[in-house]
């Protein structure tokens, strides 16, 4: 059974967003501001300044272990917001043609700089995109995930994409509208949810046209629990 999803809320809550604020200005902002270098899956990932750091929050490796669960072989897998490309990687290793996407022109060329630095450049192509706004027409995808942003705030520069989805998740309801268009018959759009987002606003984004929604993977830790949900678009099949 997949845990609740509602958001922390009372003492738990804030006791969660001293530990973000803690990590946040000790380690992340530090690591924002300079070219750092950290192993994850034995792939050696480097990650320059204004990308999201994969080391740093338990949402990458959570997605990163299901990902290599996954039989990828053959598969077209898009991922959105693809920072410095972990999951990029973990999904051209196990056999899949990825299309790797940020709005962060930095984030892409680390991805793509990453994928040749650990032999997957063959599996692992690049676009710089506001979403789908710059995915070159006529690719379908198998598979497309996310690690979305989890706060109903306006992003105001390139770092900030990471963790701001816009006033009142508009960034997620228009990544929502647009997947649908690029699956491929029998294909899944994968994302990631914790109790720090309102599932209650978010997850309907998914169904409202009919999607099955179905969560796949859980893990409760202290202060949060962290979701894993498949959606099919109408029509594709389970």
């Amino acid at each position: 059974m997949i845990p609740s999803s509602k958001p922390v809320s009372g003492f738990w809550h804030i006791v969660r967003r001293v530990q973000h604020a803690f990590v946040y200005h000790l380690y992340v902002k530090r690591a924002l501001a300079r070219t750092d270098l950290t192993t994850m899956f034995g792939l050696r990932i480097t990650v320059p300044p204004t990308v999201f750091h994969p080391r740093f929050f338990r949402t990458t490796r959570f997605l990163g272990e299901h990902i290599a669960g996954l039989d990828l072989a053959g598969r077209n897998l898009l991922e959105m917001g693809c920072g410095a490309g972990l999951l990029s990687l973990l999904a051209a290793r196990g056999g899949a043609t990825v299309t790797a996407v940020d709005i962060n022109p930095a984030a892409v060329a680390a991805t793509v700089a990453n994928a040749a630095a650990n032999g997957l450049a063959g599996g692992v192509t690049g676009v710089v995109s506001d979403l789908f706004d710059d995915v070159p027409p006529g690719l379908g995808f198998d598979y497309i995930i996310w690690n979305p942003p989890f706060y109903p705030v306006e992003p105001t520069d390139h770092a900030s994409h990471a963790w701001n989805a816009g006033e009142g998740y508009g960034v997620l309801d228009r990544f929502a509208r647009q997947a649908v268009d690029h699956i491929r018959p029998g294909g899944k759009l994968m994302i990631q949810i914790s109790t720090e987002i309102d599932a209650g606003a978010v997850l309907p984004l998914f169904s409202r046209g009919g999607e099955s929604l179905r969560p796949v993977a859980s893990k409760r830790m202290p202060f949060e629990t962290l979701s894993i949900y498949e959606i099919s678009p109408r029509g594709h099949g389970s």
